[in-house]
Formats: structure tokens, sequence, C-alpha cells
């Protein structure tokens, strides 16, 4: 709902929270969000390239017997 109309006091309302309340979850999921973010930008990234590096050995590897 904060998404669409943007407004805290105005959620805050439709929903019949508190501002604050509504302020604090909001600030919940912005931190989940990075999180999220970090976790698939840095952890996964790196076991995705980690993940390429030992195909890229193991068709080297491959590569040198079949052609030797």
């Amino acid at each position: 709902m904060l998404v669409e109309k943007g407004s805290i006091r105005g959620t805050a309302r439709a929903m019949g929270a508190d501002k604050d309340s509504v302020a604090l979850w909001l600030k919940r999921a912005g931190e989940h969000c990075e999180e999220v973010t970090e976790y698939l930008l840095r952890d996964l990234f790196q076991s995705v390239c980690q993940s390429m590096h030992v195909h890229f050995i193991l068709f080297k590897w491959h590569y040198k017997i079949c052609v030797a």
C-alpha cells in the first residue's frame, strides 16, 4: 500500500495503524531488502563464479586427455 500511495501517514490511516508502526515496518523491510540484495550480489555471485571456475578446469583437463 505504501508503494502505491507513498505516504506513511496515509498508509497508517488506511490500515488503522500508528504511523510509527508503519515507519518501523518500512525500515525493517528496507533492511531485509538490503540483506537479500547483498546475498544475491556477493554470496550467490561468488558461488556461481567458483562453479564456473571448476567447470573450466574440468573442461581443460578433459580437453588435454582427448587431444593428447
